[in-house]
């Protein structure tokens, strides 16, 4: 659901270009995996910043200001973090700023990979 609603952003932010929107991972073998979705969108004003994650905020009239805050929700009850940065990535051969929000996650542990299905928490 979080990357689901976090894809769902970039793409009514993001512009038509191609790489306008960048899916990423990154994991090492003991520390969190990372998952990282950018998009070339206009930058936010820093009012908007402030509030990203909390309920009924939005930007817009249209919106009901619930997706990133649901996204922070599922993550804390998970034992994952979200966060957001403005940052740049490459579009071709030109660097370009974008929005970039930032899945933090723990690996399970090995003794959670051996639990039969019907034992896990499936929330």
């Amino acid at each position: 659901r979080v990357l689901v609603n976090l894809l769902d952003n970039a793409a009514r932010y993001a512009s038509q270009r191609e790489g306008a929107i960048q899916v990423t991972t990154h994991a090492v073998d003991y520390g969190p995996v990372m998952l990282m979705v950018w998009s070339d969108g206009p930058a936010m004003e820093p009012s908007v910043r402030r509030h990203l994650f909390e309920p009924f905020f939005s930007s817009e009239s249209r919106s009901s200001g619930l997706g990133l805050f649901i996204c922070r929700e599922l993550c804390e009850r998970h034992g994952a973090e979200i966060a957001y940065e403005r940052t740049q990535r490459a579009q071709g051969d030109v660097l370009v700023d974008g929005n970039e929000f930032f899945l933090s996650f723990q690996r399970p542990r090995a003794s959670d990979s051996m639990l039969p299905l019907d034992a896990m928490d499936f929330q």
